[in-house]
Formats: structure tokens, sequence, C-alpha cells
């Protein structure tokens, strides 16, 4: 830690020359190396109290050797600090996206407290709550497993708040069936399918809206598919986008596919160049950005 010190303090000396020559002064001052006596000399120095001129040229020439001796020990430390810093712990080259990932190291006083705002944080980033998400069942491979055109968002008629996704298939009397995606034949309102398009659209940990491309679904809505970059990204039901509706992003700023640009955060309501799905799609999108 002192040699990591002593080189910012190097560096930093000549712009800032009184802040920074104290704190070198100070370093060099508490660090012994081997054949530098800077304190002995000092000592000379002290002892000589008088102010006539030779006392003054001893003096001065002291100072001077102080200040060579201050010189050599200061070239030997840097020396040393070079040859015994790891560069990797300084900069540890962490990505970005480890840091947001990180756990508070905070403590805000409240155990409560703590555990809301981790809490909060967790649920305003799906690919936070995505990490320690452990889905039901097995995944079903799209495209061998089931098929992705037969997918449908179903709703509960006793309960329409209630939503699920069901596969259309047949029974051993060949009579068309819904089942959820653990197997178990439902009878709930079949509403609109639920790959319209085949694409994903969901919000990265930039917080950024990304395209990707879905390869396995859980029996409860929890999907695996490949972004951009051909990694594998998983996102729990509600923090990934279906709809066909949206043919491009910039930030926040959406074309709908009748090629009408809006943001994100307009009052959707109001917009009457919208149609009522395309504002049911944005809105849907919006929670997926921001979690409301």
């Amino acid at each position: 830690m002192l040699y990591k010190l002593f080189v910012s303090a190097f560096i930093l000396v000549y712009s800032f020359s009184i802040l920074a020559s104290d704190l070198l002064d100070e370093i060099i001052r508490q660090t012994q190396v081997e054949g530098v006596s800077i304190e002995q000399l000092e000592t000379q120095k002290n002892a000589i109290k008088g102010n006539t001129l030779l006392d003054i040229i001893n003096r001065t020439k002291i100072d001077e050797e102080i200040s060579r001796q201050k010189h050599i020990k200061a070239k030997i430390l840097l020396e040393v600090a070079i040859n015994n810093t790891d560069i990797s712990q300084i900069n540890p080259g962490s990505s970005l996206d480890q840091n947001r990932l990180k756990k508070r190291t905070t403590d805000l006083g409240s155990e409560l407290l703590n555990k809301s705002v981790d809490e909060t944080v967790v649920k305003s980033n799906p690919a936070l709550a995505s990490i320690n998400h452990k889905p039901s069942g097995r995944a079903l491979v799209l495209g061998r497993d089931v098929d992705m055109d037969n997918l449908y968002h179903a709703r509960n008629p006793m309960k329409k708040s209630e939503t699920i996704i069901v596969e259309k298939t047949t029974d051993l009397r060949g009579r068309t069936v819904y089942k959820s995606l653990d197997g178990k034949v439902v009878d709930y309102t079949p509403m609109g399918k639920v790959f319209a398009k085949n694409d994903v659209i969901f919000k990265d940990e930039s917080g950024k809206l990304q395209k990707g491309y879905p390869k396995a679904i859980y029996s409860d809505g929890t999907l695996e598919f490949k972004d951009q970059y051909g990694l594998t990204q998983r996102r729990i039901a509600g923090s990934y986008h279906l709809s066909d509706d949206i043919a491009s992003f910039d930030g926040d700023k959406i074309k709908t596919n009748s090629q009408k640009s809006v943001s994100i955060y307009d009052d959707l309501d109001s917009n009457n160049n919208l149609s009522s799905r395309e504002k049911n799609a944005l809105k849907s999108l919006r929670r997926v950005m921001c979690n409301l």
C-alpha cells in the first residue's frame, strides 16, 4: 500500500507542487532505506546554531546534501515500488457489468432498510432478478420440444388477471386442447400467440434495450435466448417483451411497425396517433424497461 501511495505522490508532485512535495517528503522521511542517512544530516544541520558566514555556508552545504540524499532515496523507493506493484491489483479490470451486479456494500443502519434497498435494486433490474431466479421444471427447447407457432398466452376464465403460456396440441381423440408447459390440460382462454415475431426485446445490465432470439422456455414463462453477441441470456416472465408491434428502437425512442416514432416515457394514452394495440405493446415494453 505504501508503494502505491508513493507512486501516486511521485506523479502528482509536478502538477501540485506544494501539496505533493509535502506528501513526498513525509513518505521519504518515514521510509527507511539502507545506505541513506538523511536523519544524521538533519541532526548535523540542527546542531549548527550560529549565524556567522561559516555557519550559513555549512548549513547550506548540508541542505544541498540532504536534497541530494532525498533524490537518491526517492529514486530507490520508486524503483522498489514499480518492481513490487501488481498492476492488476491497482486496476483489476473488472467489467462494468460485474460492477453493476455487486451487492450493496454500505450499511444503511437498519436491517429492514438494507433489505428493502436490496430487494428494490434487484426488482428494478431484470438481469439481477434473473440471476437468483430458479425456473421450475425443465426447459422446453423451442423448435424441438415445442413448436413456437403453437404457444399462446391464455387467461384464467375464473380469474382474468391470471395468465399463463399454453401449448396448442391435440389429445388422443384428435381434439384440440391447450396444455400448460408442464404438460397439464387447462381450461384457459387462449388469446394471442406468444412468438408473433420470433424475437425478444429485453433490458440488458446497462439498462439499454436489446434484441434476442429465443432458444427455450420454462413452464413458469422464464425464457432463454441468445443476445446479439450470441450469449445465452435468461429472463423471467415480465422482464422481456414479445410483441410484434415494435419495429426498432434507439435508446428510449421506439418505432412501431406502422413507422410511428414515440418515446417510451411519453403519455401514451393521450397519443391519438397510436392504435390501442401499439399502446398496449409500448406499455408492456415500459414495464420491461422501468419495472413499473
